[in-house]
């Protein structure tokens, strides 16, 4: 299988017009015909709109094998970042509704249970921003 008879599959598959799909990308129509009549091969920044539109890799719309969608890693990251503020977020509030907090020192809040929740939470963003900062796209 040729790299323009991946392409086509990935678009037929979603049910795209090649018109459709021309416009979607902002990739001129007869290029994207040439793409997938193979003669021409995709520009980087044309693959990787591609790649992206379809969910799959750059590598397996230049040499084929088992197709691998991609996780939308962005998704992924605000996903995870969500959870830890949401995490954080319950935490603060538990603690403002408990009566007991305000009676409490301060110290033992160190080993009360809800403390743990409030360091998953930070663990949750920390990955979240490591996530961001190693999977920036270039």
């Amino acid at each position: 299988m040729t790299i323009g008879s991946r392409i086509k599959k990935q678009r037929e598959e979603i049910r795209l017009s090649i018109d459709e799909l021309s416009k979607i990308l902002s990739i001129p129509l007869n290029t994207l015909t040439q793409y997938e009549k193979d003669e021409i091969l995709p520009t980087k920044n044309d693959l990787r709109k591609l790649a992206n539109y379809f969910e799959v890799s750059k590598k397996y719309l230049l040499e084929g094998g088992k197709v691998e969608k991609e996780i939308n890693k962005q998704y992924l990251n605000f996903a995870l970042l969500g959870l830890g503020i949401l995490t954080i977020l319950s935490y603060f509030l538990v603690m403002l509704f408990m009566t007991d907090f305000f009676k409490q020192p301060n110290i033992m809040l160190i080993f009360n249970g809800y403390t743990v929740v409030l360091f998953i939470g930070i663990i949750f963003i920390a990955i979240s921003i490591f996530l961001l900062v190693t999977n920036r796209k270039k």
